[in-house]
């Protein structure tokens, strides 16, 4: 019997099979391959992959079909008889698999038309990442990066470590980096450049974080009751001593207050001094303790001398009144005819 093999092939192959049971001639029945070429783990379908399939006949491999998978990964196959047969890969380059497999196409398959997935295995490079304070160099541990293959959109996350590295090994390709979550006291990295990763070999890249500071604190009132106090207060930030930004903070906000996300160096490499202001509050004294602010009511007390005399020609050109607190002085005022012999002291504590 003498078969020609048809179908969807880029090479057609004549085949002669010989009967070995006596005379005649017979015609097998045909059933259709459909071959699916996916990437492991991404399923992705990877087109122009080369594949042959020959069949034992006699002593001899004959080659019965060539081809190409097409866009969709995917090669079709007809006009096959039925029985065993060897699959052949040309392995695609950067790829692992086999480069040949035993095939059985059965009869039992539905409507003759069997399906047969065949994965390749990305192969792999290795990632090195270093994380780095921009100002002192120091290596910092923590940082938290998402890597994603820009063919196959896989994605990775990996963490540095207490050296401030990151060692992985990923499938080949171009990958985006994103940093997602930076160290403690550190500012995220934005618009990293992406990174290629060659098989079976080493990429390194460094990525610095700048150091940011925060500035908090809350205001304490000494008064004798709430109705002297303003329904807010202005807070001034200082970035050695130049005035950068501004706070109002009220009672709702628990008298709160918090400067985020501060550069911690100046251009210089510099560490900054930040120091805090409270625009004055009638009525009150404010003092700093760090940054957390004192407020404490203030008092007056005021008076005059009252002379009882016949003449005043005995009369000092001025007198001193001393204020004491508690038993020790802590003012003292000169009254004189000029002042109306009156005296204030004010903005007491």
């Amino acid at each position: 019997m003498e078969e020609k093999i048809v179908g969807n092939i880029e090479k057609e192959e004549v085949v002669e099979v010989r009967i070995s049971t006596g005379g005649g001639t017979g015609e097998g029945v045909t059933g259709e391959l459909i071959l699916e070429k996916v990437e492991t783990d991404t399923n992705r379908p990877l087109k122009d992959v080369e594949f042959t399939l020959t069949k034992k006949i006699g002593n001899q491999e004959i080659v019965v079909r060539e081809g190409r998978t097409d866009e969709e990964g995917k090669l079709y196959w007809s006009g096959l008889t039925f029985g065993d047969y060897t699959l052949e890969e040309k392995i695609p380059e950067g790829y692992l698999g086999k480069e040949s497999q035993e095939i059985t196409l059965s009869s039992d398959a539905p409507e003759g038309i069997q399906t047969i997935k065949v994965e390749n295995e990305r192969q792999t490079g290795t990632a090195k990442i270093v994380k780095i304070d921009a100002v002192t160099g120091k290596k910092l541990e923590e940082a938290k990066f998402k890597l994603v293959n820009q063919t196959t959109n896989q994605e990775f996350t990996f963490t540095t470590d207490e050296n401030g590295e990151i060692l992985e090994e990923i499938p080949f390709g171009e990958y985006t980096v994103e940093e997602i979550t930076a160290p403690e006291g550190y500012r995220i990295t934005e618009g990293i450049e992406n990174i290629t990763i060659e098989v079976d070999e080493m990429t390194e890249i460094e990525i610095a974080n700048e150091a940011i500071v925060e500035v908090a604190g809350k205001k304490t009132w000494y008064d004798g009751s709430k109705k002297n106090r303003p329904e807010s207060i202005i807070v001034k930030l200082l970035a050695n001593d130049t005035e950068i930004d501004e706070k109002e903070i009220t009672e709702e906000m628990d008298w709160k207050y918090s400067f985020t996300n501060l550069d911690k160096y100046d251009e210089e490499g510099a560490e900054i001094i930040y120091t805090i202001e409270e625009v004055e509050v009638d009525g009150y004294i404010s003092q700093n303790d760090g940054y957390d602010l004192i407020n404490i009511e203030t008092t007056e007390i005021s008076g005059g001398k009252t002379w009882e005399e016949v003449d005043s020609q005995y009369r000092p050109d001025s007198i001193t009144v001393n204020l004491l607190a508690n038993g020790e002085k802590v003012d003292s005022v000169e009254v004189s005819e000029e002042t109306n012999w009156t005296y204030e002291f004010k903005d007491l504590a």
